[in-house]
């Protein structure tokens, strides 16, 4: 009887250290995929340039063709759909709930009132970055998806593309 209970007793343990690990799994994979897309987005966002702009030697982004580029990218790499502001996912993909755009920001050589390098600061997301040239900055957030029970968490990335001067 002592060694059925014995058993019994370290199999709910195994359960449960499976459960954890499958979850922190879930936790860190989530983490990884998020800031590679997003530094791949803001990239991709970076690309949209006003030409006029460029023949004067100015780094001046086009936000709308910009946001495209960004949206397009995410989507495909993170395997979603949908408009920025809201990424829902695919039936086959990684992640269970949606991919949220928190924030997206252009900062180019025609924003009033700034010189590079510039202190970026964002008292919501608790960022604090210098940037030594024009930028594309974006903060998303989602979250990690859970195998077996447990609280979701709540994954938030930043990533910054920046043309250095």
């Amino acid at each position: 009887m002592i060694h059925t209970i014995r058993s019994l007793i370290l199999l709910a343990y195994c359960a449960l250290v499976i459960n954890i690990q499958f979850n922190l799994e879930a936790d860190k994979t989530t983490n990884r995929q998020i800031k590679n897309a997003a530094d791949i987005a803001v990239h991709d966002a970076s690309i949209a340039l006003n030409r006029s702009e460029l023949a004067d030697g100015k780094v001046v982004f086009d936000p709308k063709k910009a946001e495209e580029y960004f949206n397009s990218s995410l989507s495909k790499n993170l395997n979603l759909k949908g408009s920025s502001s809201n990424f829902q996912p695919v039936k086959s993909s990684f992640y269970k709930t949606a991919v949220k755009l928190e924030k997206l920001v252009f900062i180019d050589d025609n924003t009033v009132g700034i010189s590079f390098p510039f202190v970026y600061k964002d008292p919501d997301f608790h960022i604090r970055e210098e940037l030594h040239g024009p930028s594309v900055l974006a903060v998303i957030t989602t979250d990690s998806p859970r195998y077996f029970a447990g609280d979701s968490t709540k994954i938030t990335r930043a990533a910054v593309y920046e043309y250095k001067k």
